[in-house]
């Protein structure tokens, strides 16, 4: 079976605590029904796309929306997550661990989304092997900053990953009306949310992000050991 990955960020080092990439996997069949759900619910509710910018604050198509309107489409779709066999993937950098970096290891990692990406595509590879699965196309939601370094990284990751035969493709599209990007973001979202909550010492997870976890999920918080590995030697 042909599996394919999709993976969005959320917050940014500039303005957020975390920086986040989450995303979604299944196989190309699985998509293209849960696609077809996913654009129906939202249509049949009067939008054309899930954004959690929007969202989340009530904006754009979602002005006026009252929390139980909001509560019953999140339902829906999170029905939608459940039934297609997904396997989420989320990677989590805090922001306290980059600010105790230096100038050249920083300029070395660019950016905590890079980190991150890395971190989503050892992921989906590793699922790939272990599911014995054909082949995995990974897509990126396009990054207007970075996305060109994304593409370089990849072309670089995968040469030396030992799982990189299995990919058939690696693409960057923009969200758009893209239903699986629309997925992705809200995973990464859920999963930048929780870990805000966690870091003010509230233990109970959010609906959404518990929701999530009852999938087959891969989660991994880049703690301060993790990028010590990653840039030893950066300074030398």
């Amino acid at each position: 079976m042909a599996l394919v990955a999709y993976f969005d960020e959320s917050g940014h080092s500039s303005n957020t605590r975390f920086v986040c990439i989450g995303g979604l996997i299944t196989t190309n069949d699985d998509w293209q029904v849960f696609s077809k759900h996913w654009t129906a619910t939202l249509n049949a509710v009067g939008v054309s796309g899930l954004h959690m910018r929007e969202f989340a604050h009530s904006r754009g198509q979602f002005a006026g929306w009252d929390e139980q309107r909001r509560r019953d489409l999140l339902t829906r779709l999170m029905a939608l997550v459940h039934g297609a066999d997904m396997t989420t993937i989320g990677v989590v950098f805090p922001m306290p661990v980059w600010h105790s970096l230096s100038d050249i290891q920083k300029r070395e990692l660019v950016d905590p989304y890079f980190p991150c990406l890395q971190e989503v595509f050892n992921g989906a590879l590793v699922h790939a092997a272990i599911t014995a699965n054909d082949s995995i196309t990974l897509v990126v939601a396009d990054h207007p900053e970075f996305g060109a370094k994304a593409q370089s990284l990849w072309n670089t990751y995968r040469a030396s990953h030992p799982f990189g035969h299995y990919v058939s493709d690696f693409q960057r599209r923009s969200p758009g009306q893209s239903a699986p990007l629309q997925a992705a973001d809200w995973v990464a979202y859920e999963v930048l949310k929780s870990c805000e909550k966690n870091s003010k010492g509230k233990q109970n997870d959010r609906w959404p992000f518990a929701q999530f976890l009852r999938t087959d999920a891969m989660l991994k918080f880049l703690d301060a050991d993790y990028i010590r590995r990653q840039v030893a030697g950066f300074d030398s």
